[in-house]
Formats: structure tokens, sequence, C-alpha cells
């Protein structure tokens, strides 16, 4: 009997290339498409010295743009093909190794870029070995599950110490420094992951669920911490979309003085009265005032939604381009050229912020002034300022088939550890689609390359001694689908 899925069947639709278009593109759907549920037309949104209204025209024609450019990217992965990656299993012995390294060794890179001034030519390699937690989470997983057969060095319960340290430092301490976009990403990394080598669906369901708890929760947490250093409400007036509410600009110490304990107090009193007596319209929210403490779960979700929400500057380029700020014909592009030359070899390799100062100062979301803050500036915003609907869908292009040629060439449909390992690393970097072009392909191709070479280095120094394969030891249950396709 013909399999269900197979990797020539219609459009593509396997498992796993289902599960990287769904963790890869959904969390950067919702930035565009989650807004418009909950916030009422026009939009409003804050410059850097004045509130304006975004048409409700430019609001749908950033709307059309933005369902164009996730057609285009997710057709061009799931575009029908033969050809299949090949299973990359590793041995027993590199699995246990794998695991103990990637738990020790990332974890001490993930500590010093939370606390350390990283030389810049090393930053990257760093910053990516700090991944490894994130990958070591799931080859535990493995060893857990006896995949790769018996007899290692390690104990259930130091199996699951180590994955406890890994998930402390990648996902609780970023939390407890207010740095949200780290946990949520290695959660959606960990949730491809426990997909691709097949976790129950429950398993699977659970991790979802919390992170969106995590969100709901660490969002508002951020902001009250934020809060407390800027003696105030630091989200009153600044530089993104907000879609209500007028407020005062915080008090803005010098860098790096702290905050007295006056202010601390003042700050909370204020945040803490904020949420007990904001009014929905103040975030130009549609539904009414709820009643008691689901007037505070309003508040987070409402505070929430407006840090996600990138409807509101997109609509904003797309009704001031190219009427009153001419494209810019691909400036923000330039740095795509020297992405695969490391910093080490190329000592005067320009700093890349994503084109975020050059995007804020263009369209006034920043003080001219200000020329240490960036604004955030997404793939599909980019290409519009760039060359509008020719851009958004050519950056869709790229975008897709970068990830096409990664999955077909090194991670396909295999439960093999190397082939999860290299998809984490790829979904991670790839599902920050609030970067820029420029730093999306880096992250993506560093990702690829790093631990494609990690891979490589597991199953060629691997196998002494070694005794059943990890991934080849699976049964018939566990074995990627053949393809079927002429």
């Amino acid at each position: 009997m013909r399999p269900m899925w197979t990797e020539g069947s219609r459009w593509g639709r396997t498992p796993r290339r289902l599960a990287l278009v769904v963790f890869t593109f959904a969390p950067a759907a919702a930035l565009f498409f989650l807004p418009l549920a909950v916030y009422k037309l026009p939009l409003r949104l804050y410059l850097y010295d004045r509130l304006v209204f975004v048409p409700t025209g430019a609001v749908l024609t950033a709307l059309l743009a933005c369902g164009a450019w996730f057609a285009v990217a997710i057709g061009v992965v799931l575009w029908p093909a033969t050809a299949r990656a090949p299973a990359r299993s590793w041995s027993p012995g590199a699995l246990a190794a794998a695991f103990a390294g990637g738990s020790l060794a990332g974890s001490a890179a993930t500590l010093a870029t939370s606390f350390c001034a990283i030389p810049r030519p090393v930053a990257e390699l760093v910053h990516w070995l700090a991944f490894a937690p994130v990958a070591a989470i799931v080859l535990g997983a493995y060893l857990l599950r006896g995949w790769a057969g018996q007899g290692w060095p390690f104990r259930p319960w130091l199996i699951w110490g180590l994955i406890g340290l890994d998930f402390t430092v990648k996902v609780l301490l970023p939390l407890g420094l207010a740095a949200v976009g780290p946990a949520a990403f290695a959660v959606i990394a960990l949730l491809y992951g426990f997909n691709a080598m097949g976790l129950p669906a429950r398993t699977q369901l659970g991790a979802l669920a919390v992170l969106c708890c995590l969100i709901l929760v660490a969002l508002p947490l951020k902001e009250v911490l934020r809060a407390i250093m800027y003696r105030g409400d630091a989200f009153a007036v600044r530089a993104c979309v907000v879609t209500g509410g007028a407020g005062g600009a915080p008090a803005k110490p010098p860098a790096g003085t702290p905050a007295s304990r006056e202010g601390y107090s003042t700050a909370l009193r204020a945040y803490s009265s904020q949420v007990a007596t904001h009014p929905p319209e103040t975030f130009g929210l549609w539904w009414p005032r709820l009643p008691g403490s689901w007037g505070v779960v309003e508040y987070m979700a409402a505070r929430t939604v407006n840090r996600l929400n990138h409807l509101g500057d997109f609509a904003y380029v797309v009704a001031t381009t190219p009427s009153r700020v001419p494209y810019a014909h691909g400036v923000t592009y330039a740095p795509i050229a020297g992405l695969l030359v490391p910093r080490a070899l190329w000592a005067g390799k320009a700093p890349n912020d994503g084109g975020g100062q050059f995007y804020g100062h263009r369209y006034g979301f920043l003080d001219p002034a200000d020329t240490v803050h960036s604004v955030n500036l997404p793939i599909i915003t980019e290409g519009w300022l760039n060359d509008g609907w020719p851009g958004v869908l050519l950056s869709a292009v790229v975008v897709g088939a970068v990830l096409r040629v990664i999955w077909y060439g090194w991670i396909g449909e295999s439960p093999a550890p190397g082939n999860v390992v290299i998809g984490m690393a790829v979904v991670s970097a790839a599902a920050d689609q609030e970067s820029s072009l420029a730093l999306l392909l880096g992250g993506v191709l560093h990702a690829w390359v790093l631990y494609g070479l990690f891979d490589y280095l597991m199953r060629r120094f691997g196998k002494v001694g070694a005794g059943p394969v990890a991934g080849d030891a699976l049964g018939p249950a566990h074995a990627p689908p053949v393809s079927t396709a002429r």
C-alpha cells in the first residue's frame, strides 16, 4: 500500500516539511495578521514626534502584500520534487558525546553571551555555539527513548539534569534578563525538533502551551523591568507601532545610571495603576473592558499583541512609499554580499544592524539625533521600501529557495539526529523574520554551515566501537517514507 505522505506527493506535503513551513512562517505571519483581529481601523501609529493614522486602504494593501509574500515563500518550499536528503545517523557514542558536550559547552557560551562582551570577530561563532543547549534537549530525548541502543555512561537522572540545565540557560535565563525573543526562538526550535524526531502529539502540544504562556507573561514582565530602569513606562512613547494612548515621554536617566529605590517604587506604582485602570481604547482594541482579574489578562494580551504588531508600520510604509518617500532601490541589501566571509578574515567588515537605523530615520520612527538605537525592519517591509511589489515578491522567492535547497540537501524526512539538529538550527534562524533579509540569510547560512560541519564530525569520527546507529535502529515504524515519484 502506498503511504499517505510521500516525498513525491502532491505539493511535497510531507509531514516534516510541513512542520518546517509551520514553525518557520507561522510566528512571522502572526506579526502581520494577528493585529487585524484585535485593533480598530484606522490603525494608529506613533512616530518619534507625533501620532499618525494609517489609512484603511494602505492597511488592506499591506495585508495583500503579506499574503502574497507568504504564499510565494511557502509555495517555493513545498513545490514537488523527487530529491531526498540522506539520513544523517550517529553512533551511540557520538550521540552521547554530542549531548554532553552541547549541554556544557553551549551553556558556557550562553552565559558568556549574556554577561560578557564577545569580540566581534568571533561573536557569530559564539552565538551559534550558544544554540547547542537547545539541540541538546532533543538529543537528550533521543537518549531517554533509547533509540540508539543501550549501555551508555548516562543514567536517566543525569540526562534529565543536563536537560534541566539546558532549559534554564536557554529559556528561563533570557526571560529573567527580559530577553523574550531568544527564549521564544529556542522554544520554536524545540517544537520543530520534537515534531521531527516523532514525539507524541501531546508532548508537542504541551510545549506549544508553554510557549504561549511564556510570551503572555514575559512580554508584560519585560515592560515592568524596563519601567523600573527608566523610572516610568518606557513604552509610553517609542519608535514602534502603537495603536492608542497618548502618554508622556519616559524619563531618560544617563546610560548606566541605576534607578533609585524611589524610582523602583514609583515605576511599579505607575505600572500597577495602569494595569488596574486601563481602558481598552487606550490600545485601540475593539473589545470592552473586562471585569476583575480578567482585566489584568486583557492588559497583558493587549501589551503582547502591541509588541508583536508589525502591520501598522508596514501599512505606513505602503501609504508613504513611493508617494512621499522614494524607493530605496536595494540600499538595505548591500550587506548580503559579505555574508559568508567571517569577520575574523575581514577585519574591516562593516557591522550589520539590519537596516534599522536607515529605516528608523527614513520613516520618522527614530529621532534624527538618535544614532544608537535601531528599529526592527521585517523582510516584507524591507521589500516594499526598496522596490514595492517586485521587492516583496523577490525577497519571498529568495527566502523560499534558500530553505528549499537546505531542506533537500541536508534536512529531509529522516528522523536521524543529524537531520533534526540541522533543521532545528535553520528553523531557529529563519523564524526571526522581524529582521532584514541580510540578517535572516546570514543567520540561516551560518546555522547551516556550522551545524552541518558539526554533523559531519559526528558521523566521521563517532563510529568507533559503536553498536547500533541512532536513526538506523528506529525500526520500520520510524523509517522515513520512500519516494514513489517518477
